[in-house]
């Protein structure tokens, strides 16, 4: 392929902007997919003949593209269009200016999903997997940069302590160790990895008069039952003394304790904090308000009141109520529309009900009820699925559109659970903050507590209502589930260790 820019075949609704994509700003990949393109005609039957796609040195119109692939169906789906997009809508690419033919690190920006194929004109790149700055990290969520931020932080702390560790390896390895002749000849017969632990390889046997104080699931391999008396002999390790070795783990243990406790404490603190402001987000500008009162529904109300904090005003006001139940049905009937709709023709208007009852019903009756028991039971054939999600959403009073509009015509009986306010500045955001904590704004005879939200997307918003209790048995509950899990696998280890351990060397 080298270093040829590749002409693609266009979809009607998707420009020539890209056909000036360089192969060496593509992910691995899309080169090897082109690769397939140009070789391998199973890979895009529907849009290329056994002639290979043109190659051109620059971009083209769609005329001269027309005209050189006059063979391709431009409506039909198209792989070329396929993994343009995907580079450019759904990879994360930033705005790329040229230092030395590398990243510019200290003006790197985050491009809008999209930003080359909407017309911007400003070229942009996929971001190296190495050459990313951290800072950088930020732009895609402050999680994800302190989690690359931590990445970094736990590889030197385990890097130092491998260092510290090196006088306990070297202790262990050396001939002189103080263990004796028999110890350097084990220790030799190792593998050479085993050689700086502190496995002990140095045993005797000794003599023991009341066998029977031996724990009946001691290893059979340590203990050996002398034939025609009592008394029975025991393997004991007999290695020299390792307290240099013990006062180095335990140096090593209060490094890796204290590092964590900086980790965790100053840097992510200082790193979240700097990230923040290289950021701006809705979160910067908002309050959140976690206990107000349960009848405050009405979101000029809350505007007028936070008027007194600022000087700018009030941005937005958005309320959360207790309605889960109806938000979760909200959801659901999102995603049976989108299943619904990729099962149907692309030319079935779904948001015609008429239109979409004609289909369903010719589904039932071409194809529905002459389909097999195995394409109807065991492996749904897209029909039956297409009528089934409709039923599901439509038919009979337990449907979810009906539910949706039982609770729509119920009275506002939802309880407000949190109160989110948009300032216009930040300014106004912090003194409407400081105020409120310092002099206990009361709302309602509420005094209010506030705080600053996390990011929007960060927000479970079905999970708003759940009080303290309900977290602290959702966290029981996964706690148990974990230990149990722990403790069956414990116990499956230990049964083959010693009930089985007949049957495995027999």
């Amino acid at each position: 392929m080298g270093d040829a820019k590749v002409g693609h075949i266009l979809l009607d609704e998707v420009k020539g902007s890209f056909l000036d994509d360089n192969v060496n700003g593509m992910s691995i990949d899309r080169r090897w997919a082109h690769w397939m393109m140009e070789h391998m005609p199973w890979y895009d039957p529907n849009n290329r003949s056994n002639e290979k796609p043109p190659k051109t040195s620059g971009s083209v119109s769609d005329d001269e593209l027309t005209e050189n692939c006059g063979q391709h169906d431009k409506k039909a789906p198209s792989l070329w269009a396929a993994w343009h997009y995907y580079e450019h809508n759904t990879l994360p690419r930033y705005y790329h200016t040229k230092v030395k033919n590398r990243m510019n690190r200290n003006s790197v920006s985050l491009a809008p999903r999209g930003e080359e194929v909407s017309g911007s004109g400003q070229k942009t790149r996929l971001y190296p997997v190495w050459g990313t700055p951290l800072k950088q990290l930020g732009d895609f969520g402050i999680g994800i940069g302190l989690y690359f931020t931590s990445v970094i932080c736990f590889a030197v702390i385990t890097f130092l302590a491998g260092i510290l560790n090196i006088y306990s390896m070297w202790h262990f390895w050396k001939d002189d160790s103080g263990f004796g002749d028999s110890w350097v000849n084990t220790r030799e017969s190792l593998p050479l990895l085993l050689r700086g632990s502190a496995i002990c390889t140095k045993t005797e046997w000794v003599d023991i008069l009341n066998c029977d104080s031996i724990p009946p699931k001691f290893p059979p391999g340590r203990v050996y039952y002398n034939k025609g008396d009592d008394n029975c002999q025991m393997l004991r390790n007999v290695c020299g003394d390792m307290t240099e070795a013990g006062i180095m783990s335990w140096i090593t243990l209060l490094f890796i304790a204290g590092a964590m406790y900086y980790i965790f404490f100053v840097v992510q603190r200082k790193q979240e904090s700097f990230l923040d402001e290289e950021i701006l987000t809705v979160s910067d500008y908002a309050l959140e308000v976690t206990n107000p009162p349960k009848d405050a529904r009405d979101p000029n109300e809350w505007k007028e009141f936070f008027m007194q904090f600022c000087d700018k005003g009030v941005r937005s006001c958005t309320i959360a109520l207790d309605n889960e139940e109806m938000i979760r049905a909200l959801i659901q009937r999102r995603i049976l529309v989108r299943e619904l709709k990729s099962l149907l023709p692309s030319e079935i208007n779904i948001n015609d009900k008429d239109e979409l009852l004609a289909q369903i019903q010719y589904l039932k009756d071409e194809s529905y009820n002459n389909t097999s028991i195995w394409d109807r039971y065991i492996v749904p054939s897209n029909n039956v699925k297409a009528v089934a999600k409709y039923e599901k959403l439509y038919v009979g009073n337990n449907c979810i559109e009906e539910k949706i509009k039982d609770w729509a015509k119920q009275p506002k009986t939802s309880h407000v659970t949190n109160v989110f306010i948009v300032f216009e500045t930040e300014t106004d955001k912090r003194n409407a903050l400081q105020r409120i904590l310092n002099e206990k704004t009361t709302f309602k005879k509420c005094v209010l507590k506030v705080r600053e939200p996390c990011e929007s997307t960060a927000v479970r918003w079905k999970n708003l209502d759940e009080n303290f209790l309900v977290r602290m048995k959702q966290q029981i509950v996964a706690f148990l589930a974990v230990f149990l899990f722990v403790g069956f696998g414990a116990d499956i280890i230990y049964l083959f260790k010693y009930e089985f351990e007949g049957w495995a060397s027999g």
